[in-house]
């Protein structure tokens, strides 16, 4: 009806209600019974209906965690991806490049994850972000055998997470003396 009848004053309405229907199929109380796989086809098939703005991006943002959680990582991927370059902007952009490159590094595509930290989110990163974004940097150049990258890239952050990080490159290098300092 919108396509065809523009101009006839119902089409607003029926767009509205269509839009309304597929939200309500992705962030209703019903949305986890569906399955995974039948809410990417549907959003797939459907997506001219999405609403835009904010419950898109909750939409889209759902979708993302129900894939992972069924190891679907190729498709939440590419849906991040689209996210990130065409829709996200400021501090969202910034924790949708850090996802995406999380989800490749799950995904074993280390290159993939360097090139979604590469890409431009401004200045605005928040500290735990850039702390975040600098391990998974370090992780990506480890799993591309970049290790003494990897390791100068972590040797000033004294966080948990970084000691965690630097004892598991150690591990892999089977570089045992340094992994046993690390864990003591």
């Amino acid at each position: 009806a919108a396509v065809y009848f523009p101009d006839f004053p119902a089409s607003k309405d029926v767009a509205k209600a269509a839009a309304d229907s597929f939200a309500n199929l992705y962030l209703g109380e019903k949305a986890d019974d569906v399955s995974p796989v039948k809410a990417l086809a549907l959003y797939s098939e459907f997506q001219d209906l999405e609403p835009a703005g904010g419950r898109r991006d909750q939409i889209v943002r759902k979708l993302i965690d129900r894939l992972v959680s069924v190891d679907l990582l190729d498709q939440a991927t590419a849906l991040l991806e689209d996210q990130v370059r065409n829709h996200l902007t400021g501090r969202d952009k910034v924790r949708g490049t850090t996802q995406l490159a999380l989800l490749r590094l799950m995904n074993r595509q280390a290159e993939g994850a360097l090139a979604a930290l590469d890409m431009d989110v401004g200045n605005d990163v928040p500290a735990d972000l850039a702390r975040q974004r600098q391990e998974l940097r370090a992780r990506a150049l480890t799993d591309i055998n970049k290790v003494p990258d990897a390791l100068a890239l972590i040797e000033n952050d004294n966080s948990v997470d970084a000691a965690r990080l630097r004892a598991d490159i150690y591990w892999r290098q089977r570089d045992w003396d340094n992994a046993a300092k690390v864990f003591a």
